[in-house]
């Protein structure tokens, strides 16, 4: 965990001392490509895209493609809409996260 956060600190002067952005973390391409597709779509929402154009930009998808993924992950609690603000993450999510909590070997 200490070193995740150095890590994280050490992007973060590296982003605030170039004035640009670190590239961020690529995900592996996995034989399922369209659970690679939908975990950049959560990925793209999670850093901050947050309208369909935003979404489409961050991903690289076809604009289909990311509207069936958008639909997909909303209608399954991942993802959902704020109005005229766009896309969040979605409750499903916190249940996952609750789940992962309970299944860690703490001391």
């Amino acid at each position: 965990m200490r070193d995740a956060r150095w890590a994280l600190g050490v992007r973060d002067r590296q982003q605030v001392g170039t004035g640009r952005p670190v590239e961020q973390h690529r995900h592996p391409d996995t034989p399922v490509g369209v659970l690679d597709r939908a975990v950049s779509v959560l990925d793209a929402v999670e850093s901050g895209s947050r309208s369909f154009t935003a979404i489409v930009e961050a991903t690289g998808l076809t604009r289909p493609t990311a509207h069936r993924l958008l639909r997909s992950l909303e209608d399954h609690g991942f993802l959902f809409q704020v109005g005229g603000l766009g896309y969040a993450l979605g409750p499903r999510l916190l249940g996952l996260a609750s789940a992962a909590m309970r299944e860690l070997p703490l001391r």
